[in-house]
Formats: structure tokens, C-alpha cells, sequence
């Protein structure tokens, strides 16, 4: 491991040597110091002033930051800064030269965690990618959605007809169904095909945990912002820029999540817990209900505002009582990821066993 630059401030993120191809590759980058020639494409900009540095960190947008050899003295006025915009990678360059070998930290992450975390970023957008082009790669459970979406009775085609239409206009949306329906798929299958596609698809499962530890995985957290966070948090708002970020089962958050995502649907920011700075958002938010949205606002579930801001563009997933004539397709999906699990030949279904499984309650949809 190389020698870490002589000149560094004692609140500069820690930091590793890395590799360039171990960065992730993004669109918006921030040059700190530099020559503008460095910074030539449309989604790049350069300064040199640590003011102007902070304030643009501040607004959020970036995913890298390179902090060149000139801008050395300096850097330490934004340290702060760089730590607190998650989840943004630092690159600290040696020297000018192409091959220069650059320095890597994410907030105040550990050095190992920081290369982990470009790579998975590189990793998510190749594939992102690699589904643009109609492919899937393997094990990629982000393309689930498009498979799980099975059947084409004429329930299931115009919801995915739906889905496409709400997938052009780039605005909050709402999926509501009863349990069991496949609601996340429907949620990944909005995503990839909407111009948001090569962004991240972050999950978030509203049914899991406390809520502070809600809180936190939505907004993430600051350095030191209550005992024991020695480390900044990252947000998953924060993970989402330029993708989509989903709430699954937003009913079960509470009044004071859904608070904080009435003022980021409102004013297009957010704050991580332990700071005031606004940050801006480019993720596209979509909530997930597993009842009517009107009968989770009056059972109190659901903030009356919070509704409001989702209402542009709210679609109804059909149960399987709407579409009992997917259920034979329905068969052949689940016995054909069973084989391909268990390594052996797909089974055939008798045509009476087939109609006799359409007429089945199935109380539990698509799930049971």
C-alpha cells in the first residue's frame, strides 16, 4: 500500500489506495482544484474557491468528488463537507498525471468499506445497463419484477400497460393491493422501464424495525449524531439520486417518518438525522400499500398530506380473484424456478389438476 499524501488536515475522511476501475463510474463529478479542461463535460463541475465547494456539496447532486494536488492546502475547509454528502466518493489525486493513483474514502468510512462501496455502485449501474439492452444478468434479482409479473389475462395487461404510462412521467407514485399481490416486483418493473433505469432501485421495507432505525435508513445520519456513531450513516434518499427509491408497506411508518417524507415529496429535500443542512433529492419515491389508500388515511395509517403527494399517479394491482385465468401460467412460472432451483426437469401439469387449481379461493393471491 502506497504512502498516503504528506499534506492532509486532521479532519480528512479516512482513506485507502485504490485502483481507478474500482471507482464508480458516474455522471456527476465535482473537481476541487484542478484545471477547467479537467472538468469539460456538461455533468462536471470545477471549482476552486472551498466556499463555493461547500455550498455545492451542500445542494447534493454528486456522486464523486476529485480533489486535485493543487487544491491540497485547502481541503481541510471542506473536509466537513465531504463527510457529511453521502454518499459521495473522494477521490484525492496525488499528482495531475493520467496515471496518478487516487486515494478513496466515502464519508468517514472505513478504506475497505469505501472500495466495496464503489464497486457495488459500479457493479449496479453495468447491469442496469446490461437490462437496458434486454438482457438480465445472472442472479440479478433487481430484474425480478419484469419475470414475476406473470400472466396475460386482461387484468394483468392493462396494469402493465399502467405501469408503462405512470414510468414516462417522472413524479411520486403510489402501488396498492391486497397481500400477496406482487407489489415490489410491480414497483422494480416501474423502475426498469422508466428513464430512471441505469440510477439504483433501493428498497426500503417500512414493516422492519423501530422507528428510529427507519429514520436512519432513510436519511442516514451525521458523525456523531447520538453515542456511538463514529462513522456518518448513509441514506438510502441519498442511494436513490437519480433512481428510485421504494417505501414498501408506507402504512406501517409512523407519524414521525411520514413527516419527514411529506417535506422531502414538498420541498424536493432532506436532512440526515443530526443536521440541519438541507440536501437536494433526484430520487423518484414509490410507495407501497397493502390496502386502499383512503382506508389506511382514515384508519389513521396515513397522513392525510403524505396522501395527497402521492396521489398524482396511484395504481391499483389486481388481485387474483381478477384474474383467475393467469393462475395455469401462474403453475408453469413457479415449477419452472423450482426445477431450475433443484437442478431437474420441469414437471408436467395435467389440464384437470390445472382447472381444478383455478378454482381455488387462493385467499393468499399470487404469494399462496
Amino acid at each position: 500500500m502506497a504512502e498516503e499524501p504528506a499534506r492532509r488536515g486532521k479532519d480528512v475522511p479516512s482513506a485507502a489506495w485504490a485502483n481507478t476501475e474500482q471507482l464508480p463510474r458516474t455522471k456527476r463529478v465535482l473537481h476541487f482544484g484542478g484545471s477547467p479542461t479537467e472538468a469539460s463535460s456538461a455533468d462536471a463541475v470545477w471549482v476552486t474557491d472551498p466556499a463555493l465547494a461547500r455550498d455545492h456539496l451542500a445542494r447534493g447532486g454528486f456522486a464523486v468528488a476529485m480533489v486535485h494536488p493543487a487544491a491540497a492546502d485547502d481541503l481541510a475547509e471542506i473536509a466537513r463537507s465531504l463527510q457529511e454528502a453521502d454518499p459521495l466518493v473522494v477521490v484525492l489525486l496525488r499528482s495531475s498525471a493520467p496515471t496518478a493513483e487516487p486515494v478513496v474514502a466515502v464519508g468517514d468510512m472505513d478504506p475497505v468499506q469505501a472500495i466495496a462501496w464503489g464497486r457495488a455502485r459500479h457493479t449496479a449501474r453495468v447491469e442496469s445497463r446490461v437490462r437496458q439492452l434486454g438482457g438480465a444478468p445472472a442472479g440479478d434479482y433487481a430484474c425480478r419484477g419484469q419475470d414475476e409479473l406473470v400472466g396475460g389475462s386482461e387484468a394483468m395487461a392493462g396494469f402493465r400497460s399502467r405501469l408503462l404510462q405512470v414510468a414516462e412521467h417522472d413524479v411520486p407514485t403510489l402501488i396498492h393491493g391486497a397481500c400477496g399481490t406482487p407489489l415490489e416486483p410491480a414497483a422494480r418493473w416501474l423502475h426498469v422501464t422508466s428513464g430512471r433505469r441505469e440510477g439504483n432501485f433501493v428498497p426500503i421495507d417500512c414493516r422492519e424495525g423501530a422507528e428510529s432505525q427507519l429514520l436512519l435508513r432513510i436519511f442516514g445520519h451525521v458523525r456523531h449524531a447520538f453515542p456511538g456513531a463514529d462513522q456518518a450513516g448513509v441514506a438510502a434518499v441519498a442511494l436513490a439520486q437519480g433512481g428510485t427509491l421504494l417505501l414498501d408497506g408506507l402504512e406501517h411508518a409512523s407519524e414521525r417518518v411520514q413527516r419527514r417524507l411529506v417535506e422531502l415529496l414538498a420541498r424536493g429535500t432532506w436532512q440526515p438525522v443530526g443536521s440541519d443542512l438541507p440536501r437536494t433529492s433526484s430520487a423518484r419515491l414509490v410507495a407501497v400499500l397493502r390496502q386502499p389508500p383512503i382506508q389506511a388515511v382514515m384508519a389513521g395509517l396515513l397522513r392525510r398530506e403524505l396522501m395527497d403527494q402521492l396521489s398524482s399517479h396511484v395504481i391499483r394491482m389486481p388481485t387474483l380473484a381478477d384474474r383467475r385465468e393467469d393462475i395455469p401460467d401462474l403453475v408453469q412460472h413457479h415449477l419452472t424456478q423450482s426445477s431450475m432451483r433443484l437442478g431437474r426437469p420441469r414437471p408436467a401439469v395435467d389440464d384437470e389438476v390445472a382447472a381444478l387449481l383455478t378454482l381455488g379461493q387462493w385467499m393468499g393471491h399470487d404469494r399462496e
